[in-house]
């Protein structure tokens, strides 16, 4: 279901930014999966312009105020491209995509199945907090390799490619949308 509902968001160019466990919840018969906070969301083909122009959005100026220089979204979940797009001048040159979403949701799915985060955040703060934890976790995710990922050893092999595939460094190498992953 979590995948189901970012096939739709992506279909529409869109690109949620901040999935996270806190962002998805499950209703209370526990059947349906709810997504949440579209706070972030990048909009790649002026879908929410359009919205804003017909007042659905009024008062909401996505389109102009998201993407102006700063790292957005949740440090133990976000792609690598979301930590170094907002350094580039080159709109042209910045790779957030849904390959971003692919990413995290291929942290949440490997959190559900080890119980654990891929890259939790005192181990790469190093136990700083603050402006400098921040610092040394950016510096921590910026360093680490696709090399660097090990299967768990009782994960499936053909569960962890999938994973894997989205957990790459290179959004190219990635699952493009939730429906390939």
């Amino acid at each position: 279901q979590v995948c189901e509902g970012f096939r739709e968001l992506h279909k529409l160019g869109l690109t949620h930014r901040d999935i996270t466990p806190d962002n998805i919840m499950v209703t209370h018969q526990g059947r349906q999966v709810k997504i949440m906070d579209f706070g972030l969301v990048q909009d790649s083909q002026g879908i929410l312009k359009l919205f804003e122009e017909r007042d659905v959005l009024a008062g909401h100026d996505f389109a102009d105020n998201l993407d102006k220089g700063l790292i957005a979204g949740t440090p133990e979940y976000m792609a690598p491209e979301q930590i170094t797009d907002p350094q580039s001048k080159d709109r042209e040159r910045q790779e957030t995509d849904t390959t971003a979403d692919v990413f995290a949701l291929s942290c949440l799915f490997y959190q559900l199945l080890n119980g654990e985060q891929l890259f939790p955040w005192a181990v790469g703060s190093g136990g700083a907090s603050g402006k400098q934890g921040l610092v040394n976790y950016l510096r921590y995710r910026q360093a680490w390799t696709d090399a660097d990922l090990r299967c768990p050893e009782w994960l499936d092999a053909e569960l962890w490619s999938i994973l894997r595939k989205g957990l790459a460094r290179d959004p190219k190498q990635r699952q493009r949308t939730a429906q390939e992953l």
